[in-house]
């Protein structure tokens, strides 16, 4: 009891560790008390130990199996450790108890949307819609599911709905501009993508320079500066468009993420070019340009319809020793195998699980005969790889010497080495696109889709040498991995050897 008592006082003082400490003595002492449980797995939750609190939770289930709470609970901590299919089925339960609440039926629908399973997704926001009308995190969420089912039109009109009552809404209006890009809309997606800094969580460096965004004009005789955002791969994306402001202005300065400023460098020698900080413009905060413009202006200016893509080119280039001495590294034999890489998982915070596939799902790719396959995945794959190992006797061969995060202009050179690169959605296939290197990218369906790759596209506008794969499920690689390993094993059967000048 005393434990239990110092719990709750340390817990209105806002020490939930210390609070924690106490409630997990009480447990030890009464381990068959599910209150003492139920507390610790809440103090866990706010500590962010999610596994912790559901291994509890799942303890406390078993003594109260009728309490909507403890449901609630597991539902909540399983969503923040990314288990969205058990999350829904435990948020699922604790609705059938009587959670009839609109936010817990929004957060289902939410849930729902994470694994794939639209149908069920928008069932629970229309019964959310039901006990609210106004609710518009519930509206938001059915503009997903559409969105999730290619239904892009519908989902527009769901968002603009929710603007209309609630034209502050951050939420509809980023799924907005984006489902607007992403439908080919460019015009009005630019003009409503061009808010962006005024939404939650999204980082730019809006406001920092005193000069006017460019509008489009003439940029002849006139300097402009030109800031990158987001991440590495939407970075390289607006590079595309960087080449062509750079044929126009008479003085160029290009603020990028430092890991980008030596390849930027060389596409760019005309230009100059300075690292910048996630919020930060940095050295040229206060410099005087005569315009500025981020990835909204030059889009607008420049990419206001398909036919404005028509003449990219690759633009990213590499020190072609650096790329051959990679190339006598790997195992390509006698020379006689095309060197492909593969990466299979994204980084990207918000989608990485939308974004990212299974290695052991490759296995009718990587078991293709007459190509020797290189892993461009960056992080801690020792674990994927042992397990391929073991349920395929596949191996993929890997170059402790190249750290993306560390030196990702070596990861440039790496990626420019390869004969084709076969990757989900992540900064690899944009690092491929812009070199010129044969990339075919799986891209996943739903709430992880990019905007860039748009809708039922096989081609991308942005990189003439790049494939689309697309998931016909979310969630489900199936699909897009069987294509790919259809077409690799003609690919292979055509593939001829790089001449020794091969273009780099």
């Amino acid at each position: 009891m005393a434990h239990q008592i110092m719990a709750v006082l340390l817990s209105r003082e806002g020490e939930t560790g210390a609070a924690a400490v106490h409630l997990e003595t009480a447990v030890k002492l009464s381990p068959d008390e599910p209150e003492l449980r139920f507390n610790l797995a809440k103090a866990y939750r706010d500590l962010g130990r999610n596994l912790d609190a559901a291994q509890h939770l799942q303890t406390v289930s078993q003594a109260w199996p009728d309490r909507a709470d403890v449901w609630l609970e597991m539902g909540i901590v399983l969503r923040r450790a990314e288990d969205f299919a058990a999350a829904a089925k435990a948020t699922a339960k604790a609705v059938s108890l009587g959670a009839q609440d609109a936010q817990v039926l929004s957060n289902l629908a939410s849930m729902y949307v994470q694994t794939g399973d639209t149908a069920r997704a928008e069932a629970a926001a229309m019964e959310a819609l039901k006990l609210d009308p106004s609710f518009s995190a519930a509206w938001v969420n059915l503009g997903v599911v559409h969105e999730s089912r290619d239904d892009i039109a519908k989902a527009i009109q769901v968002y603009e709905k929710v603007l209309a009552a609630a034209p502050e809404d951050a939420t509809a209006a980023s799924r907005r501009a984006l489902a607007l890009l992403a439908s080919g809309h460019l015009g009005a997606g630019w003009q409503a993508y061009a808010e962006r800094h005024t939404w939650p969580g999204i980082i730019t460096c809006a406001g920092q320079n005193s000069a006017p965004l460019w509008n489009g004009s003439d940029l002849t005789g006139r300097s402009i500066l030109i800031w990158t955002e987001q991440g590495l791969g939407d970075e390289i994306l607006c590079g595309t468009m960087i080449a062509d402001a750079v044929r126009q202005a008479e003085d160029v300065t290009i603020a990028c993420s430092e890991r980008l400023v030596p390849a930027f460098t060389r596409a760019f020698p005309d230009a100059q070019v300075v690292p910048r900080g996630d919020n930060s413009l940095g050295q040229v905060k206060a410099q005087t340009f005569d315009v500025q413009a981020s990835l909204t202006e030059l889009g607008a200016a420049l990419r206001s319809n398909v036919d404005s893509f028509a003449t990219l080119q690759p633009y990213l280039q590499v020190d072609p020793d650096r790329v051959n001495a990679l190339r006598a590294k790997y195992p390509s034999g006698d020379g006689k195998r095309p060197l492909i890489g593969i990466a299979w998982q994204s980084g990207n915070a918000q989608a990485r699980l939308q974004k990212s596939s299974d290695l052991t799902a490759w296995a009718d790719v990587l078991g293709q005969e007459g190509a020797a396959f290189v892993s461009l995945q960056y992080g801690n794959i020792a674990p994927q790889l042992e397990r391929l190992q073991q349920e395929s006797g596949l191996t993929l061969q890997t170059d402790s010497d190249i750290d993306p995060v560390a030196d990702f202009d070596a990861f440039i050179h790496q990626v420019a080495a390869m004969d084709l690169v076969i990757a989900t959605s992540n900064t690899t296939v944009h690092a491929a696109g812009a070199l010129g290197v044969p990339v075919w990218t799986l891209v996943p369906c739903g709430l992880g889709r990019p905007w860039y790759w748009f809708i039922d596209r096989a081609d991308s506008l942005w990189y003439p040498t790049m494939k689309l794969y697309r998931q016909q499920r979310a969630g489900d690689w199936t699909a897009p991995l069987a294509a790919a390993a259809s077409d690799l094993k003609s690919w292979i059967a055509r593939w001829t050897a790089p001449s020794s000048d091969r273009p780099l």
